[in-house]
């Protein structure tokens, strides 16, 4: 399945209000998570080395009785110690919390801005990295990240820093929280502590570039006119000027002839509806998903680029759809609904029930080749067929 299906997809930062730090996991809460947090505490290759060394010299002291090998296994026996309690004090007190974050499109990178506080009143922390807890995502290579550092933090001091995201996939990218580590003050050992914040990131469908396309305005409702006065070049008609209205709207060939103020009016300018049609559904959703994501990111493609010219564009699908509206901020829409849509297994010869839309609009069907192999036929004025390896080789 390519979608997380059944999950609760609306994004949530915390439970907590905008002005109250979080507080940290507890230690039986981290216990209870078991498998699904790393560890605490990990040796870094230095420190094992350290250690190694530092054993070595205790078993040549009591082999041996030198006193110089037990000054040396005593003062590399501090450095241990004091490593572990500084980089305990350097986390001790800090808190961090999500701002915002960018918009995450496949392939290119997102970034999440982090705030970290520091509430100790006398001591300062430094080499302070921050991590979304994504790790089992990053080992099978869909996701990677950039952790956030912040090099230095006065007592009672707040410092914004950035996580930059990336994912090869369309869907979901849950996170259990953040993660503040350090390797404060040698290097020996990776000390870590884990705030309970989820967050589920919608991954949306890559942008591409299309060239311009120039639209044949016979077609019906290509071009129909809106009733209404607003901001286009068409006239509408005159009338007297109103009390309080800017003098630069006044017409002043036709005031001068009439011997009274007039105002023109113009009519709304023409709508262009384009409604883009996507059927969520192949014959084998495991050899045809590559195919699949490439119609995703064509439908999106074409979605930012007609809504870039003017156009309203909707969307029609086999689990819902959006009517068309030319508001750029109403395209975030149509993107998280290609993100979460599910992959649904073909009957041959059928065509599922698809969203309805304006009918005077222009449809376009976004197809693969496994639907046009399966027989699949989509009521639309222009087809763009999806051809991985044509694609491949003209690149």
């Amino acid at each position: 399945s390519r979608r997380y299906l059944g999950q609760d997809t609306r994004s949530r930062m915390s439970n907590n209000p905008p002005d109250e730090w979080p507080d940290a996991l507890s230690v039986k809460e981290i216990r209870r998570l078991g498998r699904a947090l790393p560890k605490r505490l990990k040796f870094t290759r230095d420190g094992k080395f350290v250690v190694f060394v530092t054993l070595g010299l205790g078993f040549a002291a009591i082999n041996s009785g030198n006193n110089l090998l037990y000054l040396i296994f005593g003062m590399m026996l501090s450095l241990i110690m004091v490593s572990g309690v500084l980089s305990e004090m350097n986390l001790r007190s800090i808190r961090v919390r999500r701002l915002e974050a960018t918009p995450l499109f496949v392939g290119q990178p997102m970034l999440v801005k982090v705030e970290v506080m520091n509430r100790k009143k006398r001591l300062r922390s430094m080499s302070v990295e921050i991590t979304e807890l994504i790790s089992e995502h990053v080992k099978r290579g869909e996701n990677k990240q950039v952790h956030g550092h912040v090099m230095l933090l006065e007592p009672g001091e707040t410092k914004s820093c950035y996580i930059r995201l990336e994912s090869t996939q369309t869907g979901i990218m849950p996170s259990a929280g953040l993660m503040v580590s350090t390797k404060f003050p040698f290097g020996f050992f990776a000390k870590r502590r884990f705030f309970s914040l989820p967050e589920r990131y919608i991954v949306l469908p890559a942008l591409e570039s299309l060239a311009t396309t120039k639209w044949d305005s016979s077609v019906a409702g290509l071009d129909e006119r809106m009733a209404g006065i607003g901001q286009g070049d068409e006239f509408h008609g005159l009338r007297d000027m109103r009390p309080g209205e800017d003098a630069r709207m006044v017409a002043w060939k036709p005031s001068a002839r009439r011997d009274r103020l007039m105002v023109r009016e113009n009519e709304k300018p023409a709508t262009r509806r384009v409604v883009i049609t996507l059927v969520n559904a192949v014959l084998d959703p495991v050899a045809e998903f590559d195919e699949f994501e490439a119609a995703i990111r064509r439908a999106a493609s074409l979605a930012h680029h007609y809504v870039g010219e003017g156009f309203a564009v909707g969307l029609s699908t086999a689990d819902g759809g959006l009517h068309p509206t030319a508001e750029r901020r109403d395209l975030k829409r149509l993107y998280l609904h290609l993100a979460r849509l599910p992959l649904r297994r073909l009957k041959p010869g059928t065509t599922p029930k698809l969203f309805k839309s304006f009918e005077s609009a222009e449809h376009i069907a976004v197809v693969t080749q496994g639907q046009r192999k399966a027989g699949l036929t989509v009521p639309s004025n222009r087809e763009v067929l999806i051809e991985l390896e044509a694609e491949a080789t003209a690149a």
